[in-house]
């Protein structure tokens, strides 16, 4: 799925990245995942407003230990 603004954004009509969405969720999910929505789980844990976790290069960050949880 292309996301050329900034690697979030798509340029795409909405109901073409709801479909896109939706295929990248199955695969996911045929690969083991049990979220419902695994997609936005991962894409949750990358916003700002969660002010105690990050997930960076180097793992998910404890923001407040300022210590790599895994």
């Amino acid at each position: 799925m292309p996301l050329p603004i900034g690697a979030t954004m798509s340029r795409l009509p909405i109901h073409e990245l709801a479909d896109d969405l939706e295929k990248a969720n199955r695969i996911l999910r045929d690969k083991g995942s049990s979220l419902s929505d695994p997609i936005w789980t991962i894409a949750f844990l990358t916003l700002t407003s969660i002010v105690e976790l990050r997930i960076t290069v180097s793992g998910v960050y404890d923001v407040k230990k300022a210590t790599i949880v895994f």
